[in-house]
């Protein structure tokens, strides 16, 4: 009978246990709308209040970035904004979003079309910069810099000023295949072409990837053939 008791004990603390641990997690989509405003966003629910808070303000700022920086952001009947997102990235407790934002102008031609992005950890409600992703003194910025400058040239992408490598605030987000870097309409290129987006293989950048991240970015790589070649061992 004891044995018994103990056990349905323990059995309640695991079932709870893993509850909390989910309703940690837990990411519900919400959306705001009035006439000339509509922003889907997600929210996280949870036990952990501290946290879960200072994540939703995080992203609901994101979610409104384009909006807040735009010329007309004080004039909004002139202007219509909509935001919505998709989580790129979701592995233990990492958590890469980025948001696609159109504003159209009462007057305008047409639309204008930025992307923003955002990448948290979900236990402590860090928010990541670049550099954090890469080991000091790794030279991510020349390594990264000369991958995009390849593939403007390789594809030949009509820019209108010369690449002049990653920015201080650099934006970027995490996809499953790779780092994402992109720059907004005006910056490389035309309101037209929209923003420049290079995506970069984790298998081109795995060396220096800090280890803790590089676990959960590099879940999908060949392993077997990075490992035969020489290059890196993976644990």
């Amino acid at each position: 009978m004891i044995k018994k008791i103990l056990f349905l004990l323990i059995f309640i603390l695991l079932i709870t246990s893993c509850t909390h641990e989910k309703d940690i997690f837990k990411i519900k989509r919400e959306k705001k709308k009035d006439k000339n405003y509509e922003v889907i966003y997600p929210e996280f629910t949870g036990i952990d209040t501290e946290v879960i808070t200072k994540l939703n303000k995080d992203i609901f700022a994101v979610a409104n970035k384009s909006l807040d920086t735009w010329k007309y952001a004080d004039e909004r009947d002139k202007i219509k904004f909509k935001s919505t997102y998709k989580i790129e990235f979701e592995k233990e407790e990492l958590i890469s979003i980025r948001f696609d934002q159109v504003i159209t102008v009462n007057d305008g031609i047409r639309p204008y079309f930025e992307i923003k992005s955002i990448t948290l950890n979900k236990s402590s409600g860090k928010k990541y910069n670049l550099s954090d992703l890469f080991y000091p003194h790794s030279g991510y910025e020349v390594i990264l810099g000369n991958f995009i400058k390849d593939k403007i040239n390789s594809e030949n992408i009509d820019t209108i000023r010369e690449f002049q490598g990653l920015d201080a605030e650099q934006e970027f987000y995490l996809t499953d295949n790779g780092l994402v870097i992109y720059y907004q309409p005006y910056v490389y290129t035309t309101r037209s072409y929209g923003p420049l987006i290079v995506e970069i293989p984790y298998l081109r950048i795995y060396k220096i990837i800090r280890k803790e991240y590089l676990n959960l970015v590099a879940e999908d790589i060949d392993r077997t053939l990075v490992e035969q070649c020489g290059m890196f061992k993976l644990n």
